[in-house]
């Protein structure tokens, strides 16, 4: 399996090369949607001194319109992140072409002239997508949800696919925990294991990651997990998203 090249440049974007999807992925097929050749982008802009959060979320409610017409997004949440206060946004792809499509050098010039500092986007390798009932029942419901970034460090010389293959592997535990929508499985840019999670609030995102969760990973892949905190606004459905998703959450 080819490395994924994941970078925030226009650069590496535009050199970036997706893999297949790992076989195991597709041997869950029955249990869960696999997300062929897609990509989960995470983005990070700073915010304006002056914005409070109202004025923010107001904005991203006024930029809604054009999130839903563009090609090969299939969802998106509207991110503001716990520890530096940036703002943006969690988005799905159906595949890397149409996020290189979207984050071109021009967009990075654009947000540096309006917000005088360059924006941060991560890629993601995304090899499944694990869906509650909560999720596909959260169309049209206010709440205070709440997004969650995991990524475990990958041991020099350890297998790529093993980690993720743990992760996979427990796609019921995933969708027994109480408060979770979504979960992206995923590889991250320096090639370890991770889970990008969407949940109904953050009381149940912090019930879920508790002290013995942590010391679990651990165990498992012998580094403690990053954990990395956003509040999500705004859920929506993409012109390409499969399961329909237009809600606003609240604070």
């Amino acid at each position: 399996m080819n490395r994924f090249t994941m970078a925030a440049t226009a650069a590496a974007l535009s050199s970036a090369a997706m893999v297949s999807p790992p076989a195991f992925a597709q041997a869950l097929a029955d249990k869960v949607h696999t997300a062929e050749a897609s990509v989960v982008t995470i983005v990070r802009i700073p915010t304006p001194w002056y914005a409070p959060r109202f004025l923010v979320v107001r904005k991203m409610r006024e930029s809604m319109p054009l999130y839903s017409a563009i090609d090969g997004l299939t969802h998106k949440a509207y991110s503001l992140a716990r520890s530096d206060g940036r703002f943006g946004g969690i988005y799905h792809w159906k595949d890397l072409a149409s996020a290189q499509a979207w984050f071109t050098p021009a967009w990075f010039e654009r947000v540096e002239k309006e917000r005088g500092a360059r924006g941060e986007v991560r890629f993601f390798e995304v090899s499944t997508v694990i869906d509650t009932q909560s999720f596909a029942a959260s169309t049209g419901t206010d709440l205070a949800a709440m997004a969650t970034l995991l990524e475990v460090p990958r041991a020099a010389g350890a297998d790529r696919a093993r980690p993720v293959d743990g992760f996979l592997a427990a796609v019921d535990t995933w969708r027994a925990i109480p408060g979770l929508l979504r979960t992206y499985v995923v590889t991250t840019p320096q090639g370890g294991p991770g889970a990008i999670s969407l949940w109904q609030d953050e009381a149940s995102a912090r019930h879920a990651l508790q002290p013995s969760w942590s010391d679990r990973i651990v165990r498992e892949y012998g580094e403690p997990a990053r954990i990395e905190w956003l509040d999500t606004p705004i859920l929506m459905a993409g012109k390409d998203g499969g399961n329909a998703m237009a809600v606003e959450t609240r604070r």
